[in-house]
Parts: structure tokens; C-alpha cells; sequence
């Protein structure tokens, strides 16, 4: 007796702990929303310093020549701020028809932005100065992203930048068309949380890990993919290609079901173009031949459709693999260049790499209305017994013996192991009973629960179909018996 009085005792200790901890997740869960949602208002008010240029002539050779020349960062901010100035100037005193302008305008918002006079745009450009706003300037892909000092300078000049002269940029943009090499467009851009920015400082420390640098044949510094590197990405790319239907590479084909029926041109491209139709056609007479019930023919389409999916298989992952070395290469050209930032475009290829998988060679999207058309026709032919196993069958099956136990009432540690799977800070049922009054309600109450499931399982077991709760008391039928069948169900 001392033993078991020490045994319930360390229960009752451990049940307070896991209670306690499960209060102290409770509370931490509550917060995490607080938090992103702090997050997002300190990005928000950050988000006016922020600001993203595209197709700057003038920045573009200002950071060549600081690339060439060497100049100085300091340098390179004062000559933006003034080559900015001087090119909205430019761009505003374009000599372009007016009338075609506003009607670019009236067509691009759709008669919802009043597009600004000659005298307007000219007055905007004089007032538009940059003047020691900028602190920071750097490369983003295709365009500069400036950093502007705090103040209420800079936030005023952003303000000024998203609503008006955004807006006229693009336009005047859209109606030079591909003469407006000089032209540029700014827009603003939220500012990167510590979340985002930890991912990008966690994405450019595994690249350096595993890129070596290496003087390589030809102009400049180059790096090279080792071996190591080669072959986990190859492991990775098994296990995309492995939970989806094989994708195609994306510098090749983004969608199989384009494919289907059209000139692939020659080689291995033309050979899993053929396989798509193939695949298609022979799936669809697999479930012709199942729908009439012929064993012979179904055997013959099922060959077929294993060799057709065999050779798909086989020239996709040639296919990627060669993909995958191009891709390897291409990293290895804009490694420690001035696009180096090249690299992650193509993790994101490598990512975007994953979609939903395809059925009948890209016809039939997994999910789709069609695969639910698939499901409803296979589960008709069932019930009206077409395709059932022949009985010749059967005799080769060893037999096993059956299942008896599931008959059996629930016993006390089925009732405790369903108690204890049960989750917390879940909302009640229709009799508004929490699964943390009975998972906490103590023994006497559990003893209470178990005695009443019995009753209903022997209840009902004896009880014709459909009537199982006839023979229940009235006061059965509510509050707790909700409670035992949550238990029978967790169970």
C-alpha cells in the first residue's frame, strides 16, 4: 500500500506539471499574435525609408564607375541625390502631346487618377530635391533600393514619390514605349522585419559554406559548386520529384498539359512530349476496359500504361538532371560578381520546382474536379460490381483470424488512453462540456464516465440497427453521455 500511495502521489505531481505546462503554451500561444502584429506596425512606420528605383540611367553608371573606379560610398550617395534630381527633371520636361497622355492615363485607371498639367508636372520637378536625404544606396536585382535618414523630410518625400509622382512616371513610361531607355520608375517598398532579414543572413551563410571560392579560366574572379554540394541538391531534388508527380523542369516546360498534342521539336524534349499523349490514351482505355468488365483487356492496358509511365519517368529524369547541372553552372558564372545576388533567384527556382501533381500525362490536376469525377466513377463500379475479384482467387489468400476484440466493451485503459489524447483548448459541444473538465475532473468522476460508457456500449450492442439509444434512460441522453461518445470517438 505505501508504494501504490507513492505511485498516486508522483501521478498527481506529474498531472500539475503537464497542467502547468500546458497553461504556460496556452499563454505563450496568446502572445505570438501580439508580437506579429508588432512587427508589422514597426515595419510599417520604417516602410518611408525605403525607396526602389528602376531603369535610372544615372544610377546605373554611378555604380559602374564605383565598381571600376573604386569611388568612395560617401561620393556615390551626393551624386545620387543630384543625378535624381536632375533626371526627374529631364524626364518631366519631355516634349510628349498632352491630349495622349491624359488619355494613357484616363485608360491605365480607368478614369480614376486626374492626370496633372504641364505647369503641374514642372512644378513638381522643381520642388522634388533629394538633397541630404539618401543614406544608403544598393544594388536589388534589376534597380537600386536608397535608404532615406529618418525625419519627417524623408516621409514627406516619400508621401510625394506614391502619389503623384510614381503615377506620372509610369505613364510617360507607357507612352514612349521602348524609346524610354532614360526614363525611371520609383516605388516604395516595406522595409525587411528581422524575420525576413534573419532568413536572408541564414540563406547567404549556407551559400558561402557551401560554395568555394576558386580562380577559374577567363575574365574575373569565378566559384565553383564542389561535389558535396552537387549531390545534395541532386538528394533534394529526388525528394521534391518523389512527393509530387515528377515535375518538369521549369526552363523547359511550366506546364505539362501545354504540351499535349504540340511539335516538342526533336530529342529528349520530343520524346516525353510523345509519352504525354501516350500516357493520356492508355489511361483512358484502363478505365474503358474496367468499366466493361474485361479481364484480358485490362491487363494488356495496365503493360501498357507501366511502360508509357516508365519511359515519361525515365527522359524527365535525364531531363533534370540536366537541368539541374545548368543551373549548378549558371551559379558557378555569377558567383562573387556584381550579380551575384543571382544565386537566390535560382533557390527560388529550385523551390517553385514543387506544385501540385498531375494525373493522365498533365490532363487532370491532383484535387481537381476532374480526379473527383475519377473517384465518383470508381466507387459507382464498385457498388454495381464491376471489376470484383474473380472467385478463383480467393482459394491463394491465406486466411487470418478475425478480429473479435473490436465487439469487446471498452476497458479502462482504452477510457484512460482516450482521456489523456484528448486535446486542450478546444470549444465545446452542444452540451457545452470542455475536454479539460473531464480530463481533470479526478477519478471519482472518471469512475462515473466509464460506468455510463459500458452501460451504452452493452446498451446498443444488444439493440436493433439504428435504434442503439432506445434503451437508454432520458437523463442518458444528455450532458454527460455527449461526453462518453467524445470519448468513444478520441478512443
Amino acid at each position: 500500500m505505501p508504494y501504490m500511495a507513492n505511485a498516486n502521489e508522483c501521478k498527481r505531481k506529474l498531472d500539475e506539471v503537464v497542467k502547468r505546462l500546458d497553461d504556460h503554451e496556452h499563454q505563450l500561444a496568446a502572445l505570438v499574435p501580439r508580437v506579429d502584429r508588432m512587427e508589422q506596425r514597426l515595419e510599417a512606420a520604417e516602410a518611408y525609408r525605403y525607396i526602389r528605383v528602376e531603369h535610372s540611367a544615372t544610377l546605373a553608371e554611378l555604380w559602374a564607375a564605383m565598381e571600376n573606379e573604386g569611388a568612395p560610398r560617401g561620393e556615390l550617395r551626393q551624386r545620387a541625390e543630384q543625378g535624381l534630381n536632375q533626371e526627374l527633371k529631364t524626364v518631366f520636361g519631355l516634349d510628349l502631346d498632352e491630349a495622349v497622355l491624359k488619355a494613357k492615363s484616363d485608360t491605365l485607371s480607368n478614369n480614376k487618377r486626374t492626370w496633372p498639367a504641364k505647369v503641374a508636372r514642372d512644378s513638381i520637378a522643381e520642388s522634388f530635391n533629394l538633397g541630404n536625404m539618401v543614406e544608403w544606396v544598393s544594388k536589388a536585382g534589376t534597380g537600386f533600393t536608397l535608404r532615406l535618414r529618418p525625419g519627417e523630410p524623408s516621409r514627406l518625400r516619400f508621401q510625394q514619390i506614391k502619389e503623384s509622382i510614381n503615377w506620372t512616371l509610369y505613364v510617360i513610361k507607357q507612352v514612349q514605349g521602348p524609346m524610354a531607355e532614360s526614363t525611371r520608375r520609383t516605388r516604395d517598398r516595406v522595409a525587411r522585419g528581422p524575420k525576413s532579414k534573419a532568413k536572408v543572413a541564414m540563406g547567404r551563410a549556407r551559400v558561402e559554406e557551401k560554395v568555394k571560392g576558386n580562380s577559374d579560366i577567363g575574365q574575373g574572379p569565378k566559384m565553383h559548386m564542389d561535389e558535396n554540394t552537387k549531390a545534395q541538391v541532386g538528394v533534394w531534388i529526388y525528394r521534391i520529384r518523389s512527393k509530387v508527380d515528377a515535375p518538369m523542369p521549369m526552363s523547359e516546360c511550366r506546364d505539362q498539359s501545354t504540351m499535349v498534342g504540340k511539335n516538342g521539336g526533336t530529342g529528349a524534349r520530343a520524346m516525353v512530349c510523345e509519352t504525354l499523349p501516350v500516357v493520356f490514351s492508355v489511361e483512358t482505355g484502363n478505365r474503358a476496359a474496367r468499366r466493361q468488365s474485361e479481364p484480358q483487356l485490362m491487363r494488356q492496358c495496365r503493360a501498357a500504361l507501366q511502360n508509357a509511365r516508365k519511359a515519361k519517368a525515365q527522359q524527365i529524369r535525364t531531363w533534370e538532371t540536366t537541368w539541374l547541372s545548368q543551373k549548378a553552372e549558371e551559379a558557378n558564372r555569377v558567383m562573387n560578381t556584381p550579380a551575384g545576388t543571382k544565386v537566390f533567384q535560382l533557390v527560388k527556382e529550385l523551390k517553385a520546382a514543387v506544385g501540385k501533381g498531375n494525373r493522365d500525362g498533365g490532363r487532370i490536376q491532383a484535387g481537381s474536379p476532374a480526379e473527383v469525377e475519377e473517384w465518383k466513377d470508381h466507387f459507382q463500379a464498385i457498388q454495381q460490381g464491376i471489376g470484383d475479384v474473380d472467385d478463383t482467387i480467393w482459394p491463394d489468400i491465406s486466411q487470418r483470424e478475425t478480429a473479435t476484440f473490436l465487439d469487446d466493451p471498452p476497458s479502462w485503459g482504452e477510457f484512460v488512453r482516450a482521456i489523456r489524447d484528448m486535446r486542450l483548448g478546444k470549444a465545446g459541444g452542444e452540451d457545452c462540456m470542455l475536454a479539460e473538465y473531464l480530463k481533470f475532473g479526478g477519478p471519482h468522476l472518471h469512475k462515473e464516465v466509464f460506468r455510463i460508457t459500458q452501460e451504452c456500449w452493452n446498451a446498443a450492442t444488444q439493440a436493433p440497427d439504428n435504434d442503439e439509444a432506445q434503451n437508454w434512460p432520458t437523463q442518458w441522453k444528455i450532458g454527460l453521455t455527449d461526453m462518453s461518445c467524445k470519448v468513444a470517438e478520441v478512443g
